[in-house]
């Protein structure tokens, strides 16, 4: 018999050796794309307007055509994304760079297709107003050349 301050402990004592769970690879990959949903990759779209850029080898007709044009604002966004990066182009500022976002999963997947794909739409502004914005347009890469439209 045991006495009042006596206590009785039941203990095991438990070692893994080389334990492991087998996972599928559709599983492994589906909680790597969910971990790294958070983290962002630096993505550099090149876009240049290509009547700024070769302005001075422009007839004069095409001169005086784009002559009461002062720049060109452009949107430029991931696809499906409603964050939009802004570039404002002109004959002294013909290029540019936006620099969009997107997921360490985005970038894996676009792997498979090979490229990216972004949209963009573009506004021409004049000395005394500004034309509506264009429609959406999809390119794929990482540059878009632009036109006056």
């Amino acid at each position: 018999s045991f006495a009042q301050d006596q206590k009785v402990y039941n203990v095991l004592d438990i070692a893994l050796i080389d334990c492991h769970t087998e996972t599928s690879s559709e599983l492994v990959l589906n909680q790597i794309f969910d971990a790294a949903s958070a983290g962002v990759r630096g993505w550099v779209v090149w876009m240049e307007c290509v009547p700024f850029a070769h302005y001075k080898d422009l007839s004069d007709e095409d001169r005086r055509s784009i002559a009461g044009i002062v720049g060109l604002e452009i949107e430029v966004r991931r696809k499906g994304s409603v964050q939009v990066e802004e570039l404002r182009l002109s004959v002294e500022n013909p290029s540019g760079v936006a620099l969009l976002s997107r997921t360490v999963a985005d970038f894996v997947s676009d792997r498979a297709v090979g490229r990216s794909v972004f949209e963009y739409r573009q506004r021409v502004n004049r000395t005394t107003s500004a034309d509506a914005w264009s429609d959406w347009r999809e390119e794929s890469g990482s540059a878009a050349s632009i036109y006056l439209s």
